[in-house]
Parts: C-alpha cells; sequence; structure tokens
C-alpha cells in the first residue's frame, strides 16, 4: 500500500468519518477532517491530498469544493452518503469528473479517444450544441435515460445542470445495468448548476441510499478500488466486525438468542434458498438459526454454537472462504461442522474441502436427500467421537 497517500473526508458524520478513517489508516493512508467550508479554510492545503471524499448534502459549497478540486486536476473526487439510521450507504466514483465539456474534451481524452471501440458517446445533457466540441459530432448521441436497447456506447457524460433528467437516477441506472456498469463515466460540473439542481441531487441520494443502498462494506470497497488500495478482505471483514459488536450485543441483551441442541446456522444472501434449507432441516428436527452473509454469521456465533454451519460459498460483504478462514482460527469456533453450499459446478469438491477447511459440500439447487444425508453423517461423526 502506498503510505504516501493523503486523503481528506469532507462533511462526514461521525460513524461514516470514524469507519473510513480508521479503514484508511489501516492501509497507511493518512486522513484530515473537514466541514463544508473546507475549500475557504484549506484551498492552499487541498493540492497537497490525493482525493477528496465528500459525503454529499444540500449545500451548494460542495459543488464549489468539487469545482476547486477539478481545477487542481491532480485529486480523486469520492463522493459518497451515507445513513446512520440505516447502516447503509452508496459510493459515486467518476472515471474523470470535468468542469466543462470543451474543447478542451479532445486534449483531456485525446488517447482515450483513439482507443474507443467505435467512438461511441452517450451525453446526458439538454444542450445538443455541444456536439461541436466532438472529434466527430455523428457519434454523439444525446441522451435522457438509460436505455439498454440502445447502441452499444464506449462512454457516457453525466450533465449535473440538466433538467430534462436525474443525474444520480442516470449514473445507479448504469451501473446495474449489465450492458454500461463497466463502461466509463464522466461527470460534468458547471457553473450553470443551481441551487434547486443541488436539493434535486442531495434528495435523490438520500432515496438511492434508502431504496438501494449497499452495505457500508461496499462503500469502503468503492473507496478502495478508486484509491488503487491493495488490501485484504480481512481488514475491511475485521472494520465491519467491531462497528457492528455493539449493535449485535445491544440486540442480544434486548432478546436473547435461544440456545440449545441441534442447533443448525444457515448462512446464505439467498432468500429462497435460505427458506428451502430451512424446511428441509426443520422437517428433519433440527433448529434454524440464519444469516445472510459471511459477517453476520460470526456474530451469530457469538450467541450460539450450532452443531452444523451450511455456509454459502458465493456472497457479498463477506464470502464463506473468508468466513470459514475465521472461523478456523478461532479457537472457540475451529471444530465447528461446516458444510459448503455452492451453486458452482466447477469448483471440485476435494480441493474446496482440502484447501478451505470444510467438513463437506453441497451443490445447488439442493437435493433433499443429499443434504440429509451428509448433515446425518456428520452428527453421527461428532457423537461416536
Amino acid at each position: 500500500n502506498d503510505s504516501s497517500q493523503k486523503v481528506f473526508l469532507v462533511n462526514h458524520s461521525y460513524q461514516s468519518q470514524k469507519l473510513i478513517s480508521e479503514y484508511l489508516k489501516s492501509n497507511g493512508i493518512s486522513t484530515k477532517e473537514g466541514g463544508i467550508d473546507i475549500q475557504e479554510k484549506y484551498s492552499q492545503e487541498i493540492s497537497n491530498y490525493n482525493a477528496l471524499i465528500i459525503e454529499f448534502n444540500n449545500n451548494k459549497n460542495l459543488i464549489d469544493l468539487v469545482s476547486e478540486a477539478i481545477r487542481l486536476q491532480s485529486v480523486e473526487i469520492i463522493i459518497t452518503k451515507f445513513s446512520e439510521e440505516l447502516k447503509k450507504g452508496y459510493g459515486f466514483t467518476f472515471h474523470k469528473i470535468v468542469k466543462e465539456i470543451t474543447e478542451d474534451f479532445k486534449e483531456d481524452f485525446a488517447d482515450a479517444w483513439y482507443s474507443l471501440k467505435d467512438n461511441k458517446i452517450g451525453y446526458f445533457t439538454d444542450y445538443k450544441q455541444k456536439q461541436i466540441y466532438f472529434p466527430d459530432s455523428s457519434k454523439i448521441k444525446i441522451l435522457n435515460s438509460v436505455n439498454n436497447s440502445e447502441s452499444d456506447f464506449d462512454i457516457f457524460i453525466i450533465d449535473t445542470a440538466g433538467t430534462k433528467f436525474n443525474p444520480v437516477k442516470v449514473f445507479v441506472d448504469l451501473k446495474k445495468s449489465k450492458q454500461y456498469k463497466n463502461k466509463p463515466v464522466v461527470l460534468e460540473v458547471s457553473d450553470r448548476i443551481t441551487e434547486k439542481q443541488v436539493e434535486l441531487i442531495a434528495f435523490s441520494m438520500e432515496n438511492i441510499v434508502t431504496n438501494e443502498g449497499q452495505h457500508p462494506l461496499d462503500v469502503l470497497k468503492i473507496i478502495r478500488d478508486k484509491l488503487r488500495i491493495r488490501t485484504k478482505e480481512k481488514t475491511l471483514s475485521k472494520l465491519m466486525l467491531e462497528e457492528n459488536k455493539v449493535e449485535i450485543e445491544k440486540a442480544g441483551k434486548e432478546k436473547e438468542i435461544q440456545t440449545g441442541k441441534e442447533i443448525i446456522l444457515i448462512v446464505d444472501d439467498d432468500r429462497d434458498t435460505l427458506y428451502t434449507v430451512g424446511e428441509i432441516v426443520n422437517q428433519m428436527g433440527y433448529k434454524t438459526e440464519f444469516a445472510v452473509n459471511g459477517i453476520e454469521c460470526l456474530l451469530a456465533l457469538e450467541k450460539i454454537k450450532p452443531e452444523i454451519i451450511l455456509l454459502d460459498i458465493m456472497m457479498p460483504k463477506m464470502d464463506g472462504f473468508e468466513t470459514i478462514k475465521q472461523i478456523r482460527q478461532n479457537n472457540i469456533y475451529k471444530d465447528y461442522k461446516v458444510i459448503a453450499l455452492t451453486a458452482h459446478a466447477m469448483l471440485d469438491d476435494k480441493e474446496i474441502i482440502d484447501k478451505n477447511g470444510f467438513d463437506g459440500l453441497v451443490t445447488k439447487p439442493i437435493n433433499t436427500k443429499e443434504l440429509e444425508t451428509k448433515i446425518n453423517l456428520l452428527l453421527n461423526k461428532s457423537i461416536e467421537n
């Protein structure tokens, strides 16, 4: 990791600032915190930082700050939005953020332009005359919404001052699109943006977090990728475990999880699988507990002692491989029986068991008889031993 990196955290709440700051510092990156008056107080100092991570809200000063960072050119800009109440967030990063699409665009993107497959650009803007700034205006298409049936664009530009579309929704729709999610997105932040449009952007970000928000760990991954931080998933997982431990302990006092014999913990991010496997396990006469990712699994193990853990391999936030590694490294949990669940036929049984310490493997879609056999076999072994 590049210990010379310095990051300015702007306008963050205490919790989000603490989360991001601890993660960056754990990777050798120094941080400084500031409010929305950062441009006036630290305008000369901003140039000494590699990145600004801005928590966006309804304040036009933040647009002025972004403009200042654009002028400096060498400063990366990452925009975030968190909800402490919902414990969710969203990260917005761009291939490039520019002040205005002008003649300079040709120079800024000279190399990228000629490497584009078909030189197709989707431009979300109200100003059609801007096509004159491109080498070949016939390759530009003015857009108002994301339509996956459109021609395959190579790059997108979003004009934040556009009035015929919602720039936040456009960005999120692009990232949700299988066809466009990996395409470069350029954000245009011009002086034409009004306070009303800033209000719309802030309001839209709140809605996105509420309805489609990501786990805070996923926002950290976005920051990691943008800053090109080389880190282990364990670092992220440890941070999230520490952050959630207080809440789990609090919830545990309000409602103790009942422990008992023959508990089977089912860990899967797919609700249908949780239901299906839960029904099978219940019909076998065992008590079920559930978790939707590896972090929740490890937190649950602080309260219960399952006879068997049925652990999905491919999950967000903390996958099955990292989860079993954490289990096997823990003196209390290391001998727990763990069966891997996977829908990936390419994963060889022996390889998974030998290399990762699983006690068995069941493939999806779940075969009831196979699952029952594996569970009974493990429980019989455990009784005999």
